[in-house]
């Protein structure tokens, strides 16, 4: 109890200080004119480009590298495999990241292009590059996306994206493993199959994003929001046409909450669930204009639950999607401790993901619907909490036992 009230007053400590931080940056966002006002999108080198439209082997042009997925999913259903992999072989610049390309063909693809360059910040590094992966890009800061499971087969695909500080140097760590990406994805993944064994699941793990360094101006932007938004909605459209009929669910942590409230409206996902989030650039549910259930958590001993939500211009995030206004369905988190304790196994806030994922958590929704106002809210999260815990003791959903 004494040690749990200590855990709370340094979060609200801290929480000032990143908040005082923030406020700064607000000040010299407003003072400072933006660079620019987009990020550069993200496409293949144009000798990449070029030789790939260059090419004739199937008789026609190949898909534009910024072809639809439904077109791109189209013409690889009439190409034979031995072919797919020789144009993963020839083109793996363009392939790697070919949203609606079959997911052995980018696995290829990327395998091609991880073979001829180096992994230059070391072996977490060098492990991830192992991996099934949906996309691999070095220059700059890096992207990647990490398949963790058989996505061909996969019932339920659940899609993370994170926040700020996370490039394809710092994509997994193997001392804190639950600080990067890459751990978060083994966890939710571990979980998903001690709950639900018989169930084909997949995690993926995208980078596909710059994200924000430190607290600044990009942090407090919407300006690499905007550009992840549009490759997070590529992603997924290309996840959907490549896998027709799955559940999908998308999980986004801290900025990441941002990116994903910024592409919402075109967002073809089943489930949104904000971790974390600073504000994700809406009021409301209804001003996300998503067909998706909507989920919201943040930690009491979480910093970022000092940050206001203010938006002012492109600067600030807006409401805050866990209060009782914003209508979201709540995460219960109240065993979280920090930013980035939502994955840590045991916790309600990772049984609940799971849930989500699988489809199981209309419980939870029943729970904190009959909320009234703040206080009822809380309870709601103890109540949903606790059917979690019940959950686990038999792994029979309570909705399923009415």
């Amino acid at each position: 109890m004494h040690s749990g009230g200590r855990a709370v007053r340094r979060a609200r400590s801290t929480g000032r200080a990143a908040a005082a931080l923030l406020g700064l940056s607000l000040v010299v966002g407003l003072a400072t004119p933006p660079a620019a006002t987009e990020a550069t999108p993200f496409a293949p080198d144009a000798w990449a480009t070029a030789a790939w439209e260059r090419d004739r082997s199937q008789g026609t042009p190949l898909p534009a590298p910024d072809a639809e997925p439904a077109e791109v999913a189209a013409f690889f259903a009439g190409v034979e495999p031995a072919e797919a992999a020789r144009l993963a072989a020839a083109h793996p610049a363009v392939l790697g990241q070919l949203d609606g390309a079959p997911a052995a063909v980018r696995y290829a693809a990327n395998r091609h292009r991880s073979n001829r360059s180096t992994a230059v910040s070391g072996p977490e590094e060098a492990a991830v590059r192992r991996e099934q992966l949906l996309l691999l890009d070095d220059r700059g800061r890096g992207r990647v996306a990490v398949v963790l499971g058989d996505l061909d087969r996969a019932r339920a695909i659940a899609v993370l994206v994170p926040g700020s500080d996370v490039d394809l140097a710092r994509f997994a760590e193997s001392e804190q493993p639950l600080r990067r990406p890459m751990g978060m994805a083994e966890a939710l993944r571990d979980e998903l199959t001690d709950r639900s064994p018989d169930d084909q699941t997949a995690v993926i793990a995208w980078l596909g994003y710059q994200t924000p360094e430190g607290i600044g101006v990009d942090a407090l932007g919407g300006r690499l929001a905007r550009t992840g938004a549009h490759e997070l909605t590529d992603f997924i459209a290309g996840l959907r046409a490549a896998h027709p009929g799955r559940r999908v669910s998308v999980i986004c942590h801290s900025y990441g909450a941002v990116v994903c409230g910024t592409a919402a409206p075109r967002l073809a996902t089943d489930e949104l669930v904000f971790l974390a989030a600073p504000g994700v650039r809406a009021d409301s549910v209804a001003e996300l204009d998503t067909e998706a259930r909507v989920w919201a958590g943040r930690g009491d001993r979480d910093w970022i639950s000092a940050v206001p939500a203010l938006r002012l211009g492109d600067l600030g995030h807006g409401g805050d999607p866990t209060s009782a206004g914003f209508g979201a369905r709540h995460v219960p988190t109240r065993d979280v401790a920090g930013h980035d304790g939502y994955f840590v196994p045991g916790t309600d806030s990772l049984a609940a993901m799971a849930e989500i994922v699988i489809g199981r958590a209309e419980e939870q929704k029943r729970a904190v619907s009959a909320s009234a106002d703040t206080d009822d809210h809380a309870r709601g999260a103890d109540d949903a909490a606790e059917t979690l815990q019940a959950g686990r003791a038999d792994a029979t959903p309570a909705v399923a036992r009415r």
